[in-house]
C-alpha cells in the first residue's frame, strides 16, 4: 500500500510423513480376508523391512526380510494354535531414522 512493496522468496521443506500401523489380530484362515499378518504405512524404506514372530516361550517361529513376505499363521508346515504370538518389527523411516515395533498378535480362526 502507499505505493511500498515487499517481495520475499524462500525455500520451504516439507519432510516425508512417517506413519505405521500394526494389526492386532489376524484371521489365517483361507477365506482371503484377512490371511496374513504384516505391518502398514506411510513414509518407510521398505527395503530396511524385518519382522519376527515368537511364540509364548520366546522361540523364534518366523522371520522375513520382506513386505512382500507376510506370515501365514504356519510354523513348521502347521497351522500356529490359536492365541498370542509376539512381533517385533524394525524398519527406517525416509530420513534414515530407525523404528521398532513390539508387541502381541492374535492369531483368531
Amino acid at each position: 500500500t502507499d505505493g511500498c512493496e515487499d517481495v520475499d522468496r524462500g525455500q520451504i521443506i516439507i519432510d516425508p510423513d512417517f506413519m505405521f500401523y500394526v494389526p492386532n489380530a489376524f484371521t489365517p484362515n483361507g477365506d482371503e480376508k484377512n490371511d496374513y499378518f504384516r505391518g502398514y504405512g506411510e513414509g518407510v524404506k521398505w527395503d530396511t523391512y524385518e519382522m519376527f514372530i515368537y511364540n509364548r516361550w520366546g522361540e523364534e517361529i518366523y522371520y522375513t526380510n520382506s513386505i512382500d513376505t507376510p506370515w501365514n499363521g504356519w510354523y513348521k508346515n502347521r497351522e500356529v494354535e490359536v492365541g498370542t504370538y509376539v512381533y517385533m518389527i524394525r524398519i527406517y523411516d525416509l530420513k534414515g531414522n530407525q523404528h521398532t515395533f513390539r508387541d502381541g498378535v492374535s492369531v483368531i480362526r
